[in-house]
């Protein structure tokens, strides 16, 4: 049995036979880099890839990560068209292929434009994730690592975009009364880490997105223990050190 759900644009159209070519048309993708995600090529359709996530058990977290990402362009964040199947007991994503970049490999020897289109990325991601907290909306999870985007042209396009690729299977609810806090200061602390990653990895300061985790932290001290989050978030870009949900001072403040 199948079942389908699209997400992105609308105008992404995939074809007639598409879950005949899921159960029979797949080939290896052989540029994983390095995602754990299996990506296969469509045979006859060099445009599209597809994303093997999880058992059917898991489509619902599919569909609500995609979905939570579908009006996010407005924070300067592109994320590839996708369509969900749930072919014989398995979520196949299927997206268009970039031809391009990654993100990490292009920041070894940033240009200013890159820089500047990295640092405005960053501060959709935060912006993105303070809408969320205060709509009590779902976030998307584990989009905040530069190695998760490329610079490249899909099918249709002329001109080259910053593209979200290693697109989230999962999302943190900001709506929960118990654990929203938390799943808000987590989210916020994967945030502060790309933000160190690139600039780490470039010696440069994202300006731009500096300037949002005044807002972020500002809803941070409005949670339990929000002082302490925002004393370990302020810490970590000023030290530029990595933060690990595991170890002090995360690890003493979660809950869950």
């Amino acid at each position: 049995m199948a079942s389908q759900e699209n997400h992105g644009a609308a105008e992404f159209n995939l074809p007639p036979n598409m879950e005949d070519l899921l159960r029979t048309g797949l080939t290896p993708f052989r540029e994983t880099r390095g995602y754990a995600t299996p990506l296969y090529n469509v045979d006859n359709h060099p445009d599209l890839l597809v994303r093997l996530s999880h058992t059917e058990d898991f489509a619902e977290e599919v569909a609500q990560a995609l979905a939570s990402l579908e009006d996010v362009a407005r924070f300067g964040i592109c994320v590839l068209p996708s369509q969900l199947f749930v072919v014989d007991g398995h979520c196949h994503v299927v997206t268009k292929k970039v031809t391009g970049q990654s993100l990490s490999d292009i920041l070894q020897t940033p240009t200013d434009h890159i820089l500047e289109r990295t640092d405005t990325l960053y501060s959709g991601i935060g912006n993105y994730t303070i809408e969320a907290m205060q709509l009590g909306k779902r976030v998307a999870g584990d989009i905040d690592d530069p190695t998760q985007y490329m610079q490249g042209l899909i099918s249709g396009d002329s001109m080259p975009k910053l593209w979200l690729t290693d697109l989230p299977d999962g999302t943190a609810d900001l709506a929960h009364p118990r654990l929203k806090d938390q799943n808000y200061n987590l989210a916020i602390m994967a945030w502060v880490n790309g933000i160190i990653d690139v600039e780490n990895l470039t010696g440069a300061t994202l300006s731009t997105a500096r300037q949002t985790t005044a807002e972020a932290f500002e809803l941070s001290g409005h949670t339990y223990l929000g002082e302490r989050w925002v004393a370990a978030f302020q810490d970590a870009l000023k030290s530029r050190q990595i933060l690990d949900s595991d170890e002090p001072p995360i690890a003493d403040l979660r809950t869950f």
